[in-house]
């Protein structure tokens, strides 16, 4: 008689413990998510490390960039770490996102 359960893969547990929260397009709080769930996505692509977050329960206006925490560095690809340095702030008022093309464009005028 086989043990069906040796067989299969045991539960993935975080070790942080932490859930993160991320903001969507349209400005929806979306999770809560594992620390390896979210690194797992920023590594594929999937989300951006600019994409705003943090910790589960965060309020909105306090959310900053996903790849800011020391969670995520580890898997923020190098071409995202110039746009981690000094994103532009969110404006207020405005439901209207940049898209990363804008705020490049953006960055580049305020510096010239």
């Amino acid at each position: 008689e086989e043990d069906n359960e040796e067989l299969a893969p045991p539960e993935f547990e975080d070790e942080d413990g932490l859930e993160w929260v991320y903001e969507d397009d349209r400005g929806g709080v979306q999770g809560p998510f594992s620390t390896s769930e979210l690194q797992g996505w920023i590594r594929e692509g999937y989300l951006q490390p600019t994409r705003r977050g943090g910790p589960a329960g965060t309020d909105a206006a306090e959310m900053q960039p996903l790849g800011r925490y020391a969670e995520f560095l580890s898997v923020v690809p190098q071409d995202w770490e110039e746009d981690l340095i000094a994103p532009p702030p969110p404006s207020k008022g405005s439901e209207a996102s940049l898209s990363r093309e804008e705020e490049e464009a953006l960055r580049r005028a305020k510096a010239e």
